[in-house]
């Protein structure tokens, strides 16, 4: 190597003259850091490109002390280059960075601190040592001895490596980010998160909202730009078509930790190798586009369920009654009934008319055991002085037969049967908003005339229900069926023969007789 500054290590050679530069335990010289220097940008995307098809970043820069440095440095000629250094953990990983870095137009060092000489080769096996090291000034960073040249840098300003991954756009790839990730992140504009968060609620997805607030797209706007943020756990085959065709709704699958790409689109760089980005944020990184822009977030806002931001409320309060009697008012609630095409849900309790009340008493000669026992039974006036018997059955247990039945959908929170409620938040929100409780039943109905809109209510304590069995043997302590009276069949009515029915030739006129 006439002229050149660097010497090969020869085999069992224990003096080095590089600072920072030792042997491992094979013999070869290693520092404890690698540096890839490369022409320009384009060069170090197809390096890192290449690097993590089938290498991992992730585990060199582990450390708390260890990561990633990029910066921009400028030669005394000044031509500008990009310094790449890394943590040189072993051989194998600086072998791999190598062979990478010779396929892009890359060179490789290593060193620490300001002086790096050039990797091992096929020429040097055991690497380099310098010759002479090259006098460096306060103004120089990095000082490259290598075979065929030996450069002072400067360097110029430091990269946001971060920043560099989410300016480089994605490629178009289908099959690269299905909607079947989880987690699957949306990006949603203003106007149309309410009306999703219903949606999604209605179909029972488990799925977080937040809202955000960014910077504005130009010098123009004087006000944040305002969007928000879906987290869907996972989201079902039906609704694909939804947040893909959807204007306004972007889709965006995980591609590492704190980056997620749009769906349909995979970023050039394997960035669960590269932990470029905070795992406390988020990085969005869009399909390519004049209008299209990264979303980078520092931390994720606040998110809440789907459920809980759903407008479910009472229009009047719910007082509790010990009396077994509803109040004048009705409850006024911002949801409809609607006629349900899912599976019937098991009845738990049934609203007789008071003028049913005989037919009731009849009907409960024929009950089975299982049902007198368990069931309980309320008197209630309705706020159109109607007043109707209410019973419940117990967990389990058939429903007595008769009047409009009620579905058990939470805990005290009672729905027409055959109907759903309208936006379909979970039963257990819609209890929990209107007072429904193991102490106060709430009842939702309405009549077969009423508008689709229109929604009766009212609640009744619970301890207003008493055991139905005690309401039918002491009716005089309880006042809602009369007393009953064992009609007797006389012994005449008992043996009187059944009449027999003979089949007789029918004739040639068989009306004749009949009048």
């Amino acid at each position: 190597m006439p002229g050149s500054t660097l010497e090969r290590i020869a085999l069992h050679q224990t003096r080095l003259r590089a600072p920072g530069l030792s042997l491992d335990a094979s013999g070869v010289a290693l520092g404890a850091r690698g540096l890839v220097l490369l022409p320009t940008i384009e060069r170090l995307v197809s390096f890192l490109a290449v690097y993590t098809r089938e290498h991992s970043l992730a585990d060199p820069v582990a450390g708390a002390h260890e990561r990633l440095e990029l910066s921009i440095v400028r030669s005394a000629l000044g031509a500008r280059e990009i310094v790449l250094t890394l943590p040189a953990t072993s051989t194998t990983l600086l072998d791999a960075v190598a062979d990478v870095a010779r396929l892009t137009g890359g060179l490789v060092f290593t060193g620490a601190r300001r002086y790096w000489v050039q990797y091992r080769d096929r020429l040097a096996p055991f690497g380099y040592d310098v010759v002479e090291l090259l006098r460096a000034g306060d103004e120089v960073d990095f000082a490259l001895h290598h075979t065929s040249f030996t450069q002072a840098y400067a360097r110029e300003r430091d990269l946001d490596l971060a920043t560099l991954l989410a300016r480089v756009e994605p490629r178009r790839d289908a099959s690269s980010t299905p909607l079947s990730a989880r987690p699957l992140w949306l990006l949603v504009e203003p106007g149309l998160a309410p009306v999703l968060a219903r949606h999604l609620a209605r179909a029972g997805v488990d799925a977080e909202l937040g809202l955000l607030e960014l910077a504005p797209s130009s010098s123009l706007d004087d006000r944040p730009r305002r969007l928000a943020l879906v987290r869907v756990a996972e989201l079902p085959a039906r609704l694909a078509r939804l947040v893909t065709t959807t204007p306004g709704i972007t889709p965006f699958a995980p591609a590492g930790p704190g980056v997620a790409v749009e769906v349909g689109h995979r970023h050039p760089i394997a960035l669960a190798a590269l932990p470029a980005f905070a795992a406390e944020g988020l990085a969005l990184l869009p399909r390519p586009g004049p209008t299209r822009a990264p979303t980078l977030l520092a931390r994720l806002p606040t998110l809440a369920p789907v459920a809980s931001l759903v407008d479910v409320h009472l229009g009047e309060g719910v007082p509790a009654t010990a009396s077994g009697l509803p109040w004048d008012e009705r409850l006024s609630l911002p949801v409809r009934l609607a006629p349900s095409v899912a599976p019937a849900r098991a009845v738990a309790a049934t609203m007789v008319s008071i003028l049913q009340a005989p037919l009731l008493r009849r009907l409960a000669y024929a009950l089975p055991a299982s049902v007198v026992e368990g069931a309980s039974i309320a008197r209630a006036r309705l706020s159109g002085g109607d007043e109707v018997l209410l019973l419940r059955a117990a967990s389990g247990a058939p429903v007595v037969p008769l009047g409009a039945l009620f579905s058990e959908r939470a805990q005290g929170l009672f729905v027409l049967a055959g109907h759903d409620l309208l936006p379909a938040a979970p039963p257990a929100h819609v209890a929990k908003a209107i007072g429904a409780s193991s102490d106060l039943d709430v009842f939702l109905y309405r009549e077969a005339g009423d508008a689709p809109e229109a929604l009766r209510a009212f609640a009744l304590a619970s301890s207003a229900f008493v055991p139905l069995c005690r309401a039918l043997v002491t009716p005089e302590g309880w006042g809602a069926l009369a007393p009953a009276e064992v009609v007797e069949l006389a012994r005449d009515e008992l043996e009187t023969a059944v009449g027999a029915i003979s089949m007789d030739a029918l004739g040639v006129l068989p009306m004749r007789n009949v009048e």
